[in-house]
């Protein structure tokens, strides 16, 4: 995944760091997260997270009872990740584990109850869960080798583009994971909520997160034209972002039996 989602740069430490990244928050959410919460323990779920929460703040400190090879693994790459991150992309690898945590949270109740949340409920769970905005947009600078000036990592047009690139993300995985998720306890993803919700057959469930995709990568195209535009200095780093997008796709949809029905 690390791989077709940095196709560029030499800072191997980095993109070494990127794929254990990614493979322990995968692991991490299925297994310490959505698992328990599903399986009707959802103060275990809850805990994992405050626990994660605790080492994501203090990665020096590890406090007893916080030696399992997930504690130690994330202690591992927040530490490895302050060797070559800046201060202030590992203030925005802060946000983007409490904006997981928060949305992770809210999504344990409706697993322990196997209840779909509605479809606008859904959406805010869904956009905080896939991080990609966060997580994967540092990892672009810190692969590539450079660092974007805070006056443009708070440009409202770039923070929208990745906003964008985030639910792009996010319906591409529901769509794909449809067929997959639907055989499990509880079916965590857009097409089956909005199905439920409306009382829809699933496949028009399908049709319509397949119309919100097509409207949203309208819109990033949109944008990220217009960023272009406007600020010349952000031309290599929107492509990256695109490139991000696609490799993650290609993993996804080729590389991986995941999410195989």
């Amino acid at each position: 995944m690390a791989a077709a989602c940095y196709p560029y740069g030499d800072n191997t430490e980095a993109l070494e760091l990127a794929g254990d990244f990614l493979a322990w928050i995968s692991e991490f959410d299925e297994k310490r997260v959505e698992d328990p919460a599903s399986q009707g323990q959802p103060s275990i779920a809850a805990q994992n997270l405050l626990h994660s929460h605790h080492i994501v703040d203090s990665p020096d400190l590890l406090p007893a009872g916080l030696g399992s090879p997930f504690h130690l693994a994330l202690r591992d790459l927040w530490l490895r990740l302050r060797r070559i991150a800046s201060d202030q992309q590992l203030a925005r690898m802060h946000a983007g584990w409490t904006e997981y945590a928060a949305g992770a949270a809210c999504e344990i109740p409706y697993r322990a109850q196997r209840k779909l949340p509605d479809p606008v409920a859904y959406q805010a769970i869904r956009r905080r869960t896939v991080a990609f905005r966060v997580w994967f947009f540092v990892f672009i600078e810190l692969v590539g080798g450079y660092e974007l000036p805070a006056p443009l990592v708070a440009l409202p047009e770039l923070r929208q583009l990745a906003t964008l690139a985030n639910d792009i993300t996010g319906l591409n995985h529901d769509i794909v994971t449809c067929e997959h998720d639907i055989r499990l306890p509880i079916a965590m993803n857009l097409p089956s909520v909005l199905a439920h919700h409306h009382g829809w057959p699933l496949q028009r469930g399908v049709d319509t997160a397949a119309e919100m995709y097509r409207a949203t990568v309208e819109e990033f195209t949109r944008i990220a034209d217009r960023l272009r535009e406007e600020h010349s200095e952000l031309a290599v780093h929107i492509s990256r972002v695109a490139e991000c997008i696609s490799g993650f796709f290609f993993w996804e949809n080729q590389m991986t039996s995941r999410y195989q029905a």
